[in-house]
């Protein structure tokens, strides 16, 4: 029992201390040597393999003891508890691999035990009829072992997916060795109900006790046991060091290694009970027991079960699959444009530049995909979600593990903010995001009233305009000239007697006359009024210092009439629309730049 607890420390032990491979440092180059004759793990979709295996873990023979009559002379009752064994097996087979497909079958050697313990509370009394007396046979606490040698052959199915593998199948055994031991202590009592001697008279009874250790082994047969086993692991060789599993696959005959927990559960039952035997038999001498699983107290269902740590080691057998020369390996890594941050998942996609068929390979954990591939020159690409796809890249390849760094753009996320620009607290507002060159609107949202933030990733080799409204305010737009900028936009509550700059409002030069560009300004403040039938407005033109003042005045009068007009070519009716110009004599920042003098020409509106 001990050796047994032994090694399933030292198997458990591999488990939790399984060296893992770190991540390679960043774009390392190593120094290697291309050898003639090299291993190819892509060529290879079968696999043959030798594999030998040992497991060792907790073990019993599950049983329910069924009420019997004892045997001649003798009465009692009985109680039963499992306790179980310790145990362990070691095994030598084949096992096939085609892709991720496994299939194994091979003989194994099982040996394990089973503890019962059971309290047998009964008596023989015999009569000694030359004294009168009687001579009576008990038990105390029985306990029983039963050790069991099995030939089994496993027939497992399952998969393996690179670190991770599972089985599962069935094993069928026959018993080679079937042991049972047996201790108790018997207990002799001897009593006289009728005592001949004067002095005792008044004595009912009087006798002797003698307490003597008992016990019994001998041979159990068990028949055929099947049983259903599983198990799940690690493949400990595909988390070694990168150098080493390369290395590994260069040899001729790789090695493979793995770790896992398994379950056996007998399904068949082992019992082969003969049903006239009692479990205690007397004699007028003495008093006799038989084994537990023989007697008449064992059920019709006696299982076997076996749970713990296995370890397999293989060898690879298929010499045809060695190449003479295999392709240099190319290692392709992505990473993010802005933080140089390698990227897992990625799809890269490649070609031969003189061929048509493309291929795929999905960066690993480590944002490297690992390609043999012959020498020649070749065209790349990479995706992944959120990033923009990147552009062809062609590398000649021709050493042996050179490297190839593709960059890609994270897809630019536009930002914007909305306040009250009287308060200058976040709210709520309607966004329009509108393709200028198409004019189609491509998304309708509106922000978090709390935060006053909206983001989203607009379409790429576009330009868009966001315009953004809310009840009881000005409608105001935006154009967008950078699809990843963070905008703040501060709305006007409609007031009385307050100047509204009309953003986005663009004249030709010198001249009063309304650019195209300026539609979605005039559409703004068309919607305000058609919305507002009672609303009556002033627009009021602003000019810089540039020019005579009364070029100015005249400027300025004349811009402010022809957005009165385009109100009224909309069907907004004149009489509620007012004009003035100012010229140059209200500026809202001095002349003295032309970044200011812009910010001066300028047209508001304000509420009569």
């Amino acid at each position: 029992m001990k050796k047994i607890q032994i090694i399933f420390a030292i198997l458990l032990a591999c488990l939790v201390v399984s060296p893992v491979s770190a991540a390679p440092k960043k774009y390392k180059k190593k120094k290697t040597t291309t050898k003639n004759v090299t291993y190819n793990p892509a060529r290879v979709h079968d696999i043959h393999n030798v594999a030998v295996w040992g497991g060792a873990g907790y073990s019993g023979l599950l049983n329910n003891y069924a009420a019997s009559t004892f045997g001649t002379n003798f009465q009692g009752t009985f109680s039963n508890s499992f306790i179980g064994g310790g145990g362990g097996f070691l095994g030598v087979g084949y096992e096939y691999k085609y892709k991720k497909f496994l299939l194994s079958v091979g003989p194994e050697f099982k040996i394990f035990s089973s503890l019962d313990r059971f309290n047998l509370d009964g008596k023989y009394v015999q009569p000694l009829s030359e004294y009168s007396q009687l001579k009576s046979y008990s038990f105390s606490t029985i306990s029983e072992n039963q050790l069991l040698g099995q030939l089994t052959v496993p027939i497992l199915f399952g998969a393996t997916f690179d670190k991770f593998y599972f089985k599962a199948g069935a094993k069928i055994g026959y018993t080679m060795l079937g042991n049972y031991t047996q201790a108790s202590t018997l207990t002799t009592t001897i009593t006289d109900p009728n005592a001949y001697e004067p002095d005792w008279s008044d004595i009912p009874s009087h006798g002797a006790l003698t307490s003597t250790p008992y016990a019994m082994s001998g041979k159990n047969p068990f028949g055929l046991d099947i049983a259903m086993t599983a198990e799940v692991g690690l493949n400990i060789d595909k988390m070694l060091s990168e150098d080493w599993q390369e290395e590994n696959e260069k040899r001729q005959r790789p090695i493979r290694m793995r770790v896992a927990l398994f379950a056996d559960y007998g399904v068949y039952n082992m019992s082969v009970a003969n049903a006239s035997q009692p479990f205690a038999t007397t004699t007028e001498q003495s008093i006799t027991t038989t084994s537990l699983h023989q007697s008449e107290w064992a059920s019709s269902a006696l299982n076997s079960l076996m749970v713990g740590v296995k370890f397999t080691a293989m060898l690879q057998m298929n010499k045809e699959k060695i190449l003479k020369k295999s392709n240099p390996l190319l290692y392709v890594y992505t990473v993010d444009q802005n933080t140089d941050k390698l990227l897992a998942g990625a799809v890269v996609e490649y070609k031969a530049t003189n061929a048509t068929k493309l291929r795929k390979k999905t960066t690993d954990s480590r944002g490297k995909a690992s390609l043999r591939l012959a020498e020649g020159e070749y065209s790349f690409k990479a995706s992944k979600g959120g990033y923009i796809p990147s552009e062809e890249v062609i590398f000649n390849h021709v050493e042996d593990k050179e490297e190839l760094t593709i960059a890609l753009q994270p897809v630019p996320v536009y930002t914007i903010y909305v306040r009250d620009a009287k308060t200058q607290t976040w709210m709520a507002s309607a966004l329009s995001f509108v393709d200028v060159n198409t004019n189609k609107t491509v998304s309708q949202v509106t922000t978090d009233a709390t935060t006053g933030k909206y983001s989203l990733a607009l379409p790429l080799n576009a330009t868009y305009r966001v315009q953004i409204t809310a009840d009881n305010y000005f409608a105001t737009d935006k154009l967008i000239t950078d699809l990843a900028a963070i905008d703040t936009i501060d709305l006007q509550p409609i007031e009385k007697k307050k100047a509204i700059v009309l953003h986005n409002l663009y004249f030709a030069s010198f001249q009063t006359t309304i650019l195209p560009e300026s539609e979605a300004a005039l559409q703004q403040l068309y919607e305000m009024l058609s919305e507002n039938p009672d609303l009556r407005i002033r627009i009021i033109g602003h000019t810089d210092d540039v020019g005579s003042d009364r070029d100015n005045q005249i400027l300025s009068e004349g811009r402010a009439t022809s957005v009165r007009q385009a109100m009224i070519d909309r069907g907004i009716d004149g009489a509620r629309i007012e004009t003035e110009g100012k010229g140059e004599k209200e500026p809202v920042v001095p002349n003295t730049s032309d970044e200011n003098r812009a910010k001066n020409r300028r047209v508001e509106f304000m509420i009569l």
